[in-house]
């Protein structure tokens, strides 16, 4: 079967220094497994299978779990991912539910319950997206949803009025029902959300003063982008957009006639006499024109190239999936579909780079840990997500929590500002918390994946082998697999008995480091 490499030479494979503080939380390992993993070793290439089903886990969702590949492999990935674009239940999403049940009210309501800890409602938030991502069953939206939040950033923490609040309505009613929808009603649903308004301070704009926060930052970053547009068009682009508002009562979207600008307007070719000062038609009449724009539909596809297939895609791609977007009227689950179809897709296996984030979701699933969620927590969210903490302080050092990206652009999707020595050890220790049996909330740890392949008479690299192919779907190298028993303090060929297996024991969390330390969880 053919092999690919990945390209991701900067871990090395636990020859760094840095793995070693990584597991400072472990039991010590003998002295001269601890000498010998200090020494200097040179990078070996990670290969990447080509095996359709898990690159389609790994590109298209959080990573694989043998389940999920099963089902994938038995479907194909065309049917796995038309049945994952198509409507349907979550189970997974009830227990969300039940845990944050705030999350689905309104701004106003979540204010008021939260009015003296901000703090542990963005926090929740944070897990609830977290969870969404580890747990979904429709793994393919949730990561279309990441990929649009990035686009149409909104971060909780600046400083304005109405957000956070507004912040949690905007994922969960605006962003992730139209996520696999078309671009034109998802720019529809993004330019009068709550939160948007308020992010940009669009809901201060009036007639007389014209705000062009939101109408620069759609041309340029979630549309036409840069170079494809004048300061006339943002001009009079904030001008149409006056009017859209949030109401003081409510927190919610509301359209004030007597704020909107009338008078001839000419964006982008766009032209109207906007006569009425009802523009609400005007408004989504322009964001459907701009969604359909030739240069919209480019940003989009590279938008979309970029994240699913590589951080440089051709310019001849980039066109073949532009004009697939445009001949659908901008439907982007079909531009998605178009996209897997091409033979870049594929042949780009291991070429993309794990975020934080998506490193952490793919080990909690990897490692088959499921979640102790499901009861209202109500007014003790502070206490609970405060002894959740941990976790979500080390992504926080790492640079990837959802909504905390400060800038209009949200989080960078190319690998090159994660391949940084203090994310790659911050993943390590988040890497290192997750195998610690010690650390419960809000996971409940089982059986380690690396004792329970155990079978009488397995050696230590047959276990480790099995280990990594549950936890990453794939086979490792011998060289990596002696690694990892080094780091662990074992003997590839010994025996372990069945008391190693029951007992918890250092080497098996070693192990597990190990594997989620290596570049096969970070390739994507």
């Amino acid at each position: 079967m053919a092999q690919q490499r990945g390209a991701m030479g900067r871990r090395g494979l636990l020859g760094a220094a840095a793995a070693g503080t990584a597991l400072a939380a472990m039991p010590a390992l003998p002295a001269e497994a601890a000498r010998a993993r200090h020494r200097p070793r040179k990078p070996i290439p990670v290969t990447v299978p080509a095996d359709p089903a898990l690159h389609a886990l790994r590109r298209l969702g959080y990573g694989p779990t043998p389940a999920d590949l099963a089902t994938v492999r038995k479907a194909g990935v065309t049917s796995w991912l038309d049945s994952q674009l198509a409507d349907g239940t979550d189970a997974h999403e009830a227990l969300i539910t039940a845990t944050f049940p705030f999350m689905s009210r309104s701004p106003r309501y979540v204010a008021g319950e939260y009015s003296d800890d901000l703090v542990a409602a963005v926090h929740a938030y944070e897990w609830a997206t977290l969870f969404r991502a580890i747990y979904s069953e429709q793994q393919v939206k949730a990561r279309l949803t990441e990929v649009w939040l990035d686009h149409f950033n909104v971060c909780s923490l600046v400083e304005k009025l109405y957000l956070p609040w507004t912040r949690f309505s905007y994922d969960l009613q605006v962003v992730r029902p139209r996520a696999a929808g078309t671009f034109a009603e998802l720019l529809k649903a993004v330019l009068i959300s709550p939160a948007m308004l308020s992010y940009l301070d669009q809901w201060t704009s009036n007639k007389t003063y014209p705000v062009e926060n939101l109408a620069r930052e759609n041309l340029e970053l979630h549309t036409v982008g840069l170079g494809n547009y004048t300061e006339h068009d943002v001009k009079d682009y904030a001008k149409l957009l006056t009017g859209c508002t949030i109401n003081l009562q409510t927190w919610e979207y509301e359209y004030v006639p007597s704020l909107h600008y009338t008078g001839r307007l000419e964006i982008l070719g766009f032209k109207t006499a906007n006569r009425s000062a009802n523009g609400e038609r005007l408004i989504s009449q322009f964001a459907d024109y701009l969604a359909h724009r030739p240069a919209t539909a480019r940003n989009v596809a590279r938008r979309l190239l970029v994240h699913y297939v590589s951080d440089r895609p051709s310019p001849g791609l980039v066109d073949r999936v532009a004009r697939h977007y445009l001949r659908h009227h901008t439907d982007i689950g079909a531009t998605l579909r178009f996209i897997v179809e091409q033979p870049e897709f594929f042949g780009s296996r291991g070429n993309k780079t794990r975020r934080p984030g998506d490193s952490f979701a793919a080990a909690v699933r990897g490692l088959g840990m499921t979640w102790t969620g499901g009861v209202d927590l109500g007014t003790t969210t502070s206490t609970v997500i405060q002894s959740w903490s941990p976790y979500l302080a080390l992504l926080r050092d790492a640079g990837h929590v959802p909504s905390e990206w400060f800038a209009p652009n949200g989080y960078p999707q190319v690998a090159a500002p994660w391949l940084n020595s203090n994310t790659t050890l911050q993943v390590w220790r988040l890497m290192a918390l997750l195998v610690d049996t010690n650390n419960g909330e809000p996971f409940f740890k089982g059986l380690d994946p690396a004792a329970d392949v155990w079978q009488p008479g397995m050696t230590y690299d047959a276990v480790i082998a099995a280990a990594a192919q549950r936890i990453t779907g794939q086979s490792i190298r011998i060289e990596h697999r002696h690694a990892i028993a080094d780091l662990a303090g074992v003997d590839p060929q010994a025996k372990p008995n069945a008391g190693w297996r029951l007992g918890g024991s250092a080497a098996h969390r070693a192990i597990e480091f190990g594997i989620l330390a290596s570049e096969y969880m970070a390739v994507r």
